[in-house]
């Protein structure tokens, strides 16, 4: 089920940086100033406050390899919603602030789908509620061509509301309130074609090459001219194997020719594909794009989703094949809770990911309005379980060497963020304590995450010179412990 939202945020800057101990847990609710803790929390407080001030018996040791570099962390990326749907309008504010301050969200997936280049007009009556998402699907990814001539755009034969509107509503307040927070954030544009909800006999154009070229490159002139902003980089089709008009071929043609007009028209923008739906495809895909002169020139993230095929062995090719290339790679959808602990571990770990999504936008709440304020929002139990990862690796970390002693029953990873704070994460499969070995002396602080717990703070705890540091595990669960000095 979705347990109640039990981390907080302290002060009004980021994210918590205030050196305590958390276990986050439990559908018990935390009411006010005031909190309830079961005896196996209040146990949990005493046993973080013995890491920093005794010895404990390790059942486990975690020994870091600073000199081991892997990956340099990107971001923790979310989808913008078409549109408030059935969360309430009021509620954007404070779920924008909290995917900031409480899950750590610095990427922004904005989509813009196929059928913008068509008569368009609807947005306002699906937000007036007039008509519904499943009424207007089928002209989402039609298209009706501007003119006969890719190289000669006409401006009146593409419909921006939906992109403005989800600019506005979504990624222009979410870009705001993170400068004012200090944080992080990067917004990448997504094109979308679902041609399968194509009406029968519908029109579509954008797998031949120059008209997705001109499509993308009106999409990037429209952003700039009108306000003055230009994404991160291009995700150039969200999974093209559901979609039976693109092959491996007319993709790499695609991205060939939007890499020569972006580039026309003074942009020089990053490429990320082929973000397949299923894993095992990756592969395959990538052989039929590099085939294609220039499709990889600006090519810099092999992105891929986990729905099927997301095996360890297909997951570590990915990661081999982006090396080999030169390429991050990026886990960008598991959609619907099934973006676990264990699934978020193996692509740090194997497949090397520098990005990753588990949820959209408005999908890491659980909302009911009825409740009283405080008590309204429900973290759901995927997001709550990750945030010992959300929380401790930022943007710029780099991830180094962390060695298990039990790998089949702890599995761990470690990255050393900006500003040198190191920060390990363990995924354990069992109640058992933790050593830290080899970590820099200093001041940490520790987050733990069980299926059935509350919230305890206590005080900071320290690794002295010698390197080492012992927490205790009450269950199966998460645990992650980051730097609060320079180390």
């Amino acid at each position: 089920g979705e347990s109640q939202q039990s981390i907080r945020s302290h002060g009004d800057g980021g994210l918590p940086d205030s050196g305590v101990c958390m276990i986050v847990g439990s559908p018990r609710r935390v009411l006010g100033t005031s909190l309830t803790m079961p005896l196996k929390a209040v146990a949990a407080a005493a046993l973080c406050l013995a890491a920093a001030t005794g010895p404990a018996r390790a059942d486990t040791t975690v020994t870091l390899d600073p000199d081991s570099r892997f990956q340099t962390f990107n971001g923790w990326e979310t989808t913008v919603n078409l549109f408030f749907g059935r969360t309430p309008e009021r509620y954007g504010p404070v779920i924008f602030d909290k995917l900031l301050r409480e899950v750590g969200i610095s990427r922004l997936r904005l989509e813009i789908a196929a059928g913008a280049e068509n008569e368009g007009g609807w947005i306002d009556d699906l937000l007036a509620g007039r008509t519904s998402v499943d009424d207007q699907r089928p002209i989402f990814y039609e298209t009706l061509n501007d003119n006969d001539d890719p190289f000669v755009a006409d401006p009146a034969g593409f419909d921006f509301d939906v992109l403005d509107y989800k600019y506005e509503t979504f990624v222009l307040p979410m870009m705001e309130r993170a400068r004012a927070l200090g944080l992080p954030m990067t917004v990448t544009l997504c094109y979308v074609s679902f041609t399968k909800f194509i009406r029968e006999g519908g029109p579509y154009i954008h797998d031949q090459p120059e008209e997705y070229a001109e499509f993308i490159d009106q999409v990037f002139l429209h952003l700039r001219d009108k306000y003055g902003f230009v994404p991160a980089a291009l995700e150039v089709n969200l999974e093209p194997d559901m979609s039976p008009e693109w092959t491996p071929q007319k993709l790499g043609l695609a991205m060939a020719a939007v890499t020569r007009r972006l580039k026309a028209d003074g942009f020089t923008m990053p490429l990320i594909a082929p973000s397949v739906t299923n894993a095992s495809n990756a592969g395959p895909w990538m052989d039929g794009i590099a085939a294609v002169p220039g499709a990889t020139e600006m090519m810099t993230e092999l992105s891929y989703h986990r729905y099927k095929g997301g095996s360890r062995a297909v997951v570590m090719e990915i990661a081999n094949r982006a090396a080999t290339a030169g390429w991050r790679t990026g886990m960008l959808e598991f959609w619907g809770g099934r973006g676990t602990p264990a699934i978020l571990m193996e692509d740090l770990t194997i497949g090397n990911v520098s990005a990753w999504q588990g949820r959209a936008m408005l999908g890491f709440y659980k909302i009911d309005p009825s409740m009283p304020e405080g008590q309204d929002m429900t973290m759901f139990d995927d997001v709550r379980m990750n945030l010992p990862f959300f929380q401790t690796i930022r943007p710029g970390a780099v991830r180094i060497g962390a060695v298990s002693s039990a790998p089949g029953a702890v599995r761990a990873v470690a990255f050393r963020n900006p500003g040198d704070k190191v920060s390990v994460v363990v995924l354990s499969d069992a109640a058992e304590a933790i050593s830290f070995h080899a970590l820099p002396a200093g001041r940490y602080r520790v987050l733990q995450a069980y299926a059935d717990d509350s919230f305890a703070p206590t005080d900071p705890v320290t690794a002295g010179p010698d390197g080492t540091l012992t927490v205790r595990m009450l269950a199966a669960g998460v645990i992650a412990v980051t730097g609060l000095a320079a180390n």
